[in-house]
Order: C-alpha cells, then sequence, then structure tokens
C-alpha cells in the first residue's frame, strides 16, 4: 500500500524533470554568454564605447518621486526621483535564442563602462541603499544599455525675492559628464518618452509646480560649457531640467496683509478722539504699533 504515493511522487518528478533541465540549461547558457562578453580579451570597462570614433550618446530621462523642501535662505531645493541613462555599447551585442533582453542587479554594474555623470550645480545628492544599492541594468541584444537609479537630489537654485510673497522661481538642475568632453560623451532628452515625468499628486508646502522644461524643447542644439577646472579649456555636453515654481499667496494674506490692514484701520480711530484726549490717543497708537510688530514677529 505504500507503492502508490512513492509511484506518484517518482511520477511527478519525471514530469517536472525536462522544465528543470530546461530552465537550468537557460542559465548555463547566460552565465557563458556574460563570461563570453566581458573577457578581458574583447571587453575593458576602462574605455567607453566606439573609443576613437564619434561620442557615445547619452540619452537621460527622470521620474520625480517627491520634489521639496525648498530653502529660500540657504538658496537649494530638494527632490526624490528615478534617474535613468541608456546609451549603445555594440561590444555588448549578443544573439542568444529566446532571450533578448535580461535584467542584472547592482553587482553587474561594476564590470561594465558606465558614463561619469553628476549634477553641476549639485549640494548634496546621495543613492538609496536600503535594502541593497538601489540602482540595476538592463542589456539589450543590440547593445542596448538601460541604467536606473534612485537618488535624492539636492541642488542649488538662485532665488530672486524682490516681489516676496508674490515671487516665482526658476530651479535649474544641470546634468553632464565630469571626466569625458563633448569630443568623448553627449548628453540629450529622449524625442519620443516625456524626458521628466512627475508622480501624481505631488506638491509642496509654499508653492505650486507650475511647469518643468528641459533645455533642448525650443532649441535642439546641445548646451555646451567650459569649464573653469581645466587648465586647457574644453567643451562639455550638458543638459538642463528647470522647475518653475510660484509661491502660493493664500497663507501670507491671511497672516500678514489682512491683520496689517486691521490693524491700520483701527489706527484711523484716533482721528474720532477729542483732540484733548491726549491719554486715549497715545494708547491707541501705541498698541497699534505693539500688534503691528507682534503680527510680523508670528509670522516670522
Amino acid at each position: 500500500m505504500l507503492w502508490g504515493p512513492v509511484l506518484l511522487l517518482l511520477l511527478g518528478a519525471a514530469v517536472g524533470l525536462p522544465g528543470l533541465r530546461d530552465h537550468r540549461q537557460v542559465a548555463r547558457n547566460v552565465t557563458r554568454l556574460l563570461d563570453d562578453l566581458l573577457a578581458t580579451d574583447r571587453y575593458d570597462k576602462r574605455i567607453r564605447p566606439d573609443f576613437g570614433g564619434p561620442p557615445v550618446k547619452i540619452t537621460v530621462n527622470m521620474y520625480i518621486k517627491s520634489i521639496g523642501p525648498v530653502s529660500e535662505t540657504d538658496e537649494w531645493y530638494a527632490m526624490d526621483c528615478y534617474f535613468r541613462q541608456k546609451w549603445f555599447d555594440s561590444r555588448l551585442r549578443f544573439n542568444l535564442t529566446g532571450l533578448d533582453e535580461f535584467s542584472m542587479n547592482w553587482l553587474f554594474l561594476e564590470r561594465v563602462w558606465k558614463p561619469d555623470t553628476f549634477f553641476m550645480n549639485g549640494k548634496k545628492s546621495y543613492l538609496h541603499r536600503i535594502t541593497v544599492p538601489n540602482k540595476f541594468l538592463r542589456i539589450r541584444s543590440d547593445g542596448f544599455l538601460t541604467y536606473s537609479m534612485r537618488l535624492t537630489i539636492k541642488a542649488s537654485c538662485k532665488m530672486h525675492l524682490r516681489k516676496f510673497p508674490l515671487d516665482s522661481q526658476n530651479c535649474p538642475l544641470m546634468i553632464g559628464s565630469y571626466g569625458y568632453s563633448a569630443a568623448d560623451v553627449i548628453y540629450e532628452w529622449p524625442d519620443s518618452l516625456e524626458p521628466v515625468g512627475l508622480e501624481p499628486g505631488v506638491s509642496l508646502a509654499q508653492y505650486d509646480l507650475v511647469n518643468i522644461t528641459t533645455d533642448t524643447e525650443n532649441a535642439r542644439d546641445q548646451l555646451r560649457v567650459r569649464r573653469a577646472d581645466r587648465r586647457i579649456a574644453e567643451d562639455f555636453s550638458v543638459i538642463r531640467v528647470n522647475f518653475h515654481l510660484k509661491r502660493m499667496t493664500g497663507y501670507f494674506m491671511l497672516q500678514v496683509y489682512v491683520p496689517c490692514t486691521l490693524i491700520v484701520s483701527c489706527s484711523w480711530v484716533s482721528f474720532w478722539i477729542d483732540p484733548d484726549a491726549v491719554p486715549a490717543r497715545v494708547s491707541l497708537g501705541t498698541e497699534t504699533r505693539a500688534g503691528h510688530f507682534l503680527d510680523l514677529a508670528c509670522s516670522n
């Protein structure tokens, strides 16, 4: 009576064995493919793709998860985003039946060439590392690579506060290569996809995010800058995204303008007080001035 369950187990193992063998064979093929692609005699991660030829085009797009805070005193803003870079590397082309693209984790990134992208007006940015470094790499059969990271970016923003609190701010983010000049690496925004996406429901405490623009929307020419930290002047390819912010005036209307208007209106009562009632006129003026200073102190 014990042979029945045993036969069922053996039959199930026999049925599942071909599928298990297929998965193992695919894993061995991928391992062999990666070993061949990254062999030291044919691939050097220290050299950019198409070295000695045309520059590598790095296509960049971003997806913003949250934005803020914005500091007027220190002139900076922060945001949390997915930062993606895409480029072609002909050395990583492959032909494997049934496999057009595969994803690799952050450990594989140390074995391939990557652009040395940095934020030119960045102040303090970091990569999320919980529970593992939040980055991955996808490789397509034609050598097209997609490199994605989750970053928190803190960048400088020149504040113009002459019209405060009715002001609007334009906060840029400039992206470029730290070491490669425009002769080796060129950055660009994608034509087919939205260059900078925004998570639905994203909002700021004191600002309205009016619009997001990139430097290639109105002009197709690449923005190039000359770096002052080089002995020989070189052109560097730079792309830029601008965040247009408009301050919300509701808070300041209720906390500053309305109280000040009421205080000034109260001070006009002194015109209807008898000129001989000096104590009443003095006390009203003093209390009005004290209330004005108190309102300003509370609003600050």
